[in-house]
Formats: structure tokens, sequence, C-alpha cells
């Protein structure tokens, strides 16, 4: 992938600097829509890969009757390259496209806005500074925190394979925040035409962006990370309430997850904003400022409530301390009368449920309902005995 967008940035200096001036618009424009069409092919292409070789290989283990990922069968080491092919192409292809594309719209939009002045040069120059900048901190970061996990865990039997993950994305985030106010500060002096905070506040704009990508992972493994809460939570809804409610606990935790996570970009993206000038429009639209100021205030309580409601979820956890609504459901169907280990699953299920009583406090309110097939509640009004 590196390579690749490495190589996509070579041939884009290239127009740059050795086209005429009345071809660079043109073949900008080309190499852009030539970006999105090799993009598609590749994700097409690795999709389609991915999908024949799983087919192929499972089509072997039913007609030989070999089992999964057997050696003997040659489909195995299709299906695992249509697999790398399906995670690396895809990826790959969007950075590909997404790399070039967006280059070349901020090329075109500074030749428009500024034309043919020193001060859009300069500014196309610190673009690709920054664009070459970006994959150096990211190839430097790599190595470092290779180099520094494989003698941490050398010798490790266990170890948490997110933790050298989270390392390198904070890594690389924090190296190229500071390589590109340096760079920025360097590249962008205060003279005629530039402003004295033009460095910086470029700076904190592409920052912006390069935070939001050390934090959406963050906000991500809180919902589903092993060690999370959340998928502790489905975890304890699927063993206590069954498909319904393991369901309906992954639709809150998807809720939550959206939320924070479309917040944190709103908040990054109103910084950006307000650096790029809008604050001056602003301030002379009072109604589009008054609106703006209510949807702030509209965003700022729903994160209250949301945040309020989400630690009352954590209070009625079976580890909190708080009052709890228990509700048990005990299936009652033929199958429960099944033997397991010379115990009933019936009796299985009366025996978890004592140790989940067990488990509340004076306040805790309780009910009982027997799920078979015509439903019926054991204690229907909550007990607090």
């Amino acid at each position: 992938g590196t390579l690749l967008v490495a190589v996509e940035l070579f041939f884009m200096i290239c127009i740059l600097v050795f086209l005429p001036g009345n071809l660079r618009g043109p073949c900008f424009i080309g190499f852009a829509i030539g970006e999105s069409l090799g993009a598609s092919a590749l994700r097409i292409c690795g999709g389609i890969f991915t999908k024949i070789a799983d087919i192929g290989s499972d089509l072997m283990k039913i007609i030989f009757k070999l089992p999964e990922d057997d050696p003997k069968n040659p489909g195995v080491i299709a299906d695992c390259t249509g697999d790398n092919a399906g995670d690396s192409v895809g990826p790959t292809a969007d950075g590909f496209e997404t790399y070039g594309v967006t280059g070349v719209a901020l090329i075109t939009f500074l030749a428009l806005v500024f034309g043919p002045v020193e001060l859009c040069a300069k500014l196309i120059v610190w673009l690709f500074v920054m664009r070459i900048l970006m994959i150096l901190t990211s190839l430097v970061s790599y190595f470092i925190n290779d180099i520094y996990f494989t003698g941490k865990l050398k010798a490790a039997k266990e170890f948490d394979p997110e933790q050298p993950l989270t390392v390198l994305v904070w890594l690389t985030s924090i190296i190229s925040i500071a390589v590109t106010y340096g760079a920025s500060y360097l590249l962008l002096p205060a003279g005629a035409g530039i402003d004295k905070n033009l460095w910086w506040v470029l700076s904190t704009i592409i920052s912006c962006g390069t935070l939001a990508g050390a934090l959406i992972p963050e906000f991500t493994k809180v919902f589903t990370s092993t060690n999370a809460i959340h998928v502790k939570e489905v975890v304890t809804a699927s063993k206590q309430g069954g498909a319904s409610l393991n369901i309906l606990s992954g639709f809150v935790a998807g809720n939550f997850s959206a939320f924070w996570e479309g917040l944190t970009m709103l908040v990054l993206m109103l910084v950006a904003a307000i650096l790029a000038g809008v604050g001056t429009v602003l301030r002379s639209r009072r109604k589009l400022r008054l609106g703006l100021w209510g949807i702030a205030a509209l965003l700022a309580v729903s994160a209250a409530l949301a945040s309020a409601y989400e630690q009352k979820i954590q209070n009625r956890l079976w580890q909190g301390g708080g009052e709890k609504d228990v509700a048990i459901v005990i299936d009652a169907s033929s199958s429960m009368t099944l033997s397991v280990g010379g115990t009933m699953n019936f009796q299985r299920a009366l025996n978890e449920a004592r140790a989940v009583i067990e488990t509340c406090k004076p306040g805790d309110a309780i009910s009982l309902v027997l799920a078979g097939p015509i439903p019926r509640a054991v204690v229907a009004t909550p007990s607090y005995d």
C-alpha cells in the first residue's frame, strides 16, 4: 500500500514539474478519473478472487471429505491467498484513490482560487511536502514500533495483540503532527502575501485529521475490544436472555459507538472550519450564527443525556453497586428435559437463576418468567424480598 501511494505521488510530481502548463490541468483530471476506475477494478477483482477461492476450497472439502484447512486440500492455499487479497487489495485501493483524488482536488482548488501567484506555488509545494512527509513518518513509526515490540515481546508466551497496533497508531500520529508543524514553519514563513499565522493554522487543520485517525480506533475499541465493557454486556445478554436480547444489546452498543465517533468527528471538523475562516463569515451573519449555536447546544445536551444514560446502564451491571431491575427468563420448552452430564437442562437453568438471585442486593427488583409453549409469569409483580 505504501509503495503504491509513493508511486502515485511520484507521477503527480512528474505531471506538475515536467509537463507544459496548458497540459497539467487536463492531465490531473484524467489522472484522478483513472485512479477512481483503477481503484474500482481493484476492489471488484479482489472481492471476486476471494469468493472464487473460498468456494473452490469449500467444494474440495465437501467432495473429498477433508477437514477445515487440511494441508492436503490445495484449495486451502487459494483460500488463504484470496483472503489476503481481499484484506489487502481493498484497503489499498481505498488509499490509492483517496490519496490521489484529494491531491488533485486540492491542487485544482488552489489554482482556481489564487491563480498564477507566488502564494499558490508555495501552497502547492507545501501540499506535496506534507504528503511526502506523511509517508516517511509512517515508515519511520512502523520500524520504531517493530524494533521496540520485537525486543519486548520476543520471549513472551502471551501478549495483547491490540497493544502494538495501538502504540503504532499513536506513535505515527504524534510524529506526524510534530513534523507537520515543523515543516510548515519552515515552508510558510511570514512575508509578502503570507500571513504570520498561516503555518500553524494549516498545521492545526491537518492535525485535526491526524488526530481523528488516532481517536476513532480508540472509540472503536471501547465497543469492540474483547476486554471492553460493552462486549461483556453483549456476552452477558447472550447467556441470560438468548438471541433477542443479544441483538438488542448489540444495537445499543452500536448506537453508542456511532454517536461518540460521530461527535468526535464533528468537534474536530468544527475546529478545522473555524480555523479555516468560517468564524469570519459567521460574525457577519447573525441568523446563521444563532442557528449554529442552537445546533451546538442541542448536540451538547444530547451528549450529556447519552453519557448519563450510558452511566445508568453501567450502574445496572451485575458488578455494579446500584439498585437493579432483574428479569429472569427460563426456557421451559421440551428441549430443557434433555440431560447433559447427568443433569437436566432445566435444572441447570434453575441453578443459574439461583446464582443470579444470590448476586442481587436488598432493594433489587426481581421478576421470573417461564418461556414455554405458553409463557407464564411465575413472579409477575417485581419482588424485592
